[in-house]
């Protein structure tokens, strides 16, 4: 493999032609994938940078992200644009975007193999204000907008561009003339009929790149040549020729749409002109008759014939008014006297008030002599006060008895009101999947393997780990459920969905259609249940309700909504004294007024409010954030049940009878305050029980000696294993497998001859299917038979369990 240095000497600039391109055609030129993939890092430039920088320094999960993204951009007809993203790229021209992509180029480095050509950086670094990367001579900055689409279209050329006639350049390899060679590359046929497939801008944009790379192979190999100056001339005019051909394309298809829209306006105009036309004429008729018929009217100057009838209507109306005056005057008459009457009746009703009131007065001071007198108790809570109803109910009256009916059917109704289930907006549209923490945000994914982001989920749900979800079309929050997905082996799948009942039938959701689901005959499916289901609707598989649920749980959609996680360990006035479980620092922090959190409860905390209250004993204490859990043996049964504790102290266990039964001997985990936590059956704790202190008795003469709690295989007998997994989850592994065996873990993707190295140096391979590409898998399998373990599951904790069990049955 050749590796060279970036371009050291001072290399001819491009001059670009001003080329006047909109941003939106920029993007909507782009290939699908392309797009998505540039879409998801302008999200995580403003949400998470640190994962953006890690996400750029690894090319496979690059490319892999690159197949997913093209993937989906194949299964939807036409992808809507995105105006964030068109926003963002709005900020650049199109001719800067070309000069940023020829200075990359100018200052990256590339490494070649027997196949393709490698082109790269030694090292970046993305901040807020842009790009900065490092090549031999000097530090390069460039703009988020030109970093991320040459790194998309270096995806989209590396997978899809059929010539590799730059690797044998590249090697040195050329037999011919230096510039006959280049000249050749620049003009070979393959490589115009693969830039031409797309649209006129993308084209460009390819080229660009292409045509940079071979600029940057030729400089580090032929800069000394006496022709090299000769040779750049050439390559600058060809690739100028070649992209105003491309622009003179685009801005020809541009004067062809702005043609037929200036001819469809010129016809809705003629339109509008006729309608306006007929308008006037239609105007001009009704001014005509309007005028005809004010000529009709008669003058002020034409006098009115006489009509005797309008002598008879005068005569009417003069009695009319004599009639209405008198009954006035015998109306406010009688308003007079009302009003008198009114009067007296508001002086007698403040005389009244004013005795009530003296009268309210003496009651009140009655009232409280007669509190002091009985000195009943202050009732404080909902059992005191029917304690004290019951005897009050034995003495009511029939009138009183109503009352008291009335205040409970009202009490009923609002107790229905509040405790009511709100059923969520569901549709059949609706899809389902299951919860997983990526790129610092919630994701969910489906049995087809489809990853989306799931939108509008609300400030106080957080998910479990691999928690079901229900979404609607758009990916929008809608649900959850307390059912878990647990890895296993499909066949032909379809989809997830929750199991509703019609006419006593189980159905499913497909599609935007309740589907008829299948079962066999030894088979059951519950309502409310979710499944997998084939493409036949035949149930593959139902999942479980998850029966324990710990901060370990939750921590990552914690974490992925940037709230806090803090235990109250004890309150104190208007604050608490609180530990950070993933910090484990303790500290004081003052709480809201209105809160209701209570002691040895764990809450999530944001912008000075109590999110939510995780009040169930054992969230955290059952958590591997919890770092004060003990062990002990159940001593005794009395009135009380009394434990030891390994430190041999006896102390009382405090627990629930309605949910745990205490048997002597068993070894129970207990809290800092001796509460139950669960019984241990595992085998790698030290259960120390009755019989076995009485075996290990210590003489208390002789020096103490450390107990270890948990134990480990020695180093000298440990089992060689070579795990092939995603090294991202290396500290997992390495916590849960290193006690018992000694372990390598290899990185699933990174190159055959390096997995197959490491794999022949073990006793047994591991082989994580749910993070490694089937040909290495299969390549593994065929040449070390019997070698080889399977492993399903996605962490280190069920690894460790399955290959202990595995060494024992070996």
């Amino acid at each position: 493999m050749y590796k060279t240095k970036s371009i050291t000497m001072k290399t001819k600039k491009t001059e670009t032609t001003p080329y006047v391109v909109p941003a939106k055609d920029v993007i909507q030129q782009l290939p699908p994938a392309v797009q998505l993939l540039l879409s998801e890092w302008v999200a995580q430039l403003y949400e998470n940078i640190d994962t953006l920088q890690a996400t750029f320094a690894d090319e496979p999960s690059l490319i892999q992200s690159y197949l997913v993204y093209n993937l989906r951009g194949s299964r939807k007809q036409k992808l809507s644009l995105d105006d964030d993203l068109i926003a963002f790229f709005s900020k650049v021209t199109f001719s800067t975007l070309l000069d940023e992509m020829a200075t990359f180029y100018t200052h990256c480095t590339y490494t070649v193999d027997d196949k393709t050509i490698h082109f790269g950086v030694d090292k970046i670094a993305i901040s807020k204000l842009g790009v900065t990367i490092e090549g031999t001579q000097k530090k390069v900055s460039l703009s988020h907008q030109a970093f991320f689409l040459l790194r998309a279209l270096e995806l989209e050329f590396s997978q899809k561009a059929t010539i590799h006639a730059l690797v044998p350049y590249a090697q040195q390899k050329v037999d011919d003339n230096p510039l006959d060679a280049h000249r050749k590359i620049l003009e070979h046929d393959d490589m115009r009929s693969y830039y031409m497939q797309y649209e006129p801008t993308t084209a460009i944009l390819i080229y660009m790149l292409f045509s940079r790379k071979l600029f940057n192979v030729c400089a580090n190999h032929y800069k000394f040549e006496p022709e090299f100056t000769m040779l750049t001339d050439f390559h600058l005019l060809k690739t100028k020729v070649v992209v105003d051909a491309l622009y003179r394309k685009y801005s020809i298809a541009k004067q062809t749409t702005a043609e037929q829209q200036i001819k469809g306006l010129k016809t809705k105009l003629d339109e509008a002109t006729t309608k306006l036309d007929k308008q006037k004429e239609l105007t001009k008729k009704k001014q005509e008759q309007l005028d005809t018929f004010k000529k009709e009217q008669p003058t002020k100057a034409t006098p009115l014939k006489a009509d005797p009838k309008m002598k008879e209507f005068e005569q009417q109306i003069t009695a009319l008014k004599a009639d209405l005056t008198t009954k006035n005057r015998e109306y406010d008459l009688h308003m007079r006297m009302k009003q008198s009457d009114i009067d007296r009746k508001q002086q007698e009703l403040d005389e009244v008030k004013r005795e009530r009131s003296t009268l309210q007065q003496q009651v009140h001071e009655l009232k409280a002599i007669q509190q002091q007198m009985t000195q009943q108790p202050t009732v404080s809570t909902i059992d005191e006060w029917l304690s004290i109803g019951q005897e009050l109910l034995q003495q009511t009256t029939e009138q009183q008895h109503d009352a008291i009916t009335a205040f409970f059917a009202s009490y009923v109704t609002l107790a229905e009101q509040r405790f009511a289930k709100q059923q969520p907006k569901s549709s059949t549209t609706d899809v389902f999947g299951y919860y997983e923490a990526k790129f610092g945000g919630h994701y969910i994914h489906f049995l087809n393997g489809q990853v989306e982001r799931i939108k509008n989920l609300p400030n106080n749900v957080y998910l479990r780990d691999q928690q079901f979800v229900r979404v609607t079309e758009n990916f929008e929050y809608v649900e959850r459920y307390y059912h878990y997905f647990y890895d296993g082996p499909v066949v032909n799948p379809q989809a997830f969905s929750i199991v509703t009942y019609h006419d006593d039938k189980p159905y499913v959701y497909d599609a935007g259609q309740m589907m008829p689901l299948k079962l066999k005959s030894d088979e059951q499916a519950r309502e409310g249940q979710i499944v997998a289901f084939s493409k036949t609707y035949d149930m593959l598989r139902y999942y479980l309700e998850a029966n324990v649920n710990t901060l370990d749980h939750y921590a990552a959609s914690i974490n992925a909504k940037g709230h806090a996680f803090y235990y109250v360990q004890q309150l104190i006035g208007t604050g608490a004294v609180v530990i950070e479980p993933f910090t484990n620092k303790v500290t004081y922090m003052e709480l809201p007024q209105d809160h209701n959190v209570q002691q040895y409860e764990g809450f999530t905390y944001s912008d000075g409010e109590v999110v939510h209250i995780f009040g169930k004993h054992g969230f955290y204490e059952r958590s591997d954030f919890y770092t004060k859990r003990e062990f002990a043996t159940i001593e005794e049964l009395a009135e009380q049940c009394f434990i030891r504790k390994t430190n041999r102290e006896l102390v009382i266990l405090q627990y629930d009878p309605k949910k745990f039964t205490p048997v002597v001997g068993e070894v129970v985990a207990i809290d800092e305050h001796h509460r139950y936590l669960y019984r241990e059956t595992t085998e790698s704790t030290v259960a120390e029980t009755i019989e076995q202190r009485k075996l290990a008795y210590i003489d208390p003469a002789q020096p103490k000696k450390e107990q270890p709690v948990y134990s480990a295989v020695p180093n000298n007998n440990k089992p060689s294993i070579t795990v092939v997994t995603n090294t991202t989850y290396a500290n997992n592994y390495k916590v849960h497998l290193e006690p018992y065996f000694n372990v390598q873990l290899v990185d699933a993707f990174e190159g055959e001859a390096k997995v197959m190295q490491a794999a022949r140096k073990a006793e047994l391979i591991v082989l994580c299917t749910q993070h490694l590409n089937h040909p290495i898998s299969k390549k593994i399998q065929k040449e070390f038979p019997g070698r080889y373990f399977l492993d399903h599951s996605e962490g280190g904790n069920l690894l460790a369990l399955n290959l202990q069990n595995h060494f024992r049955l070996a």
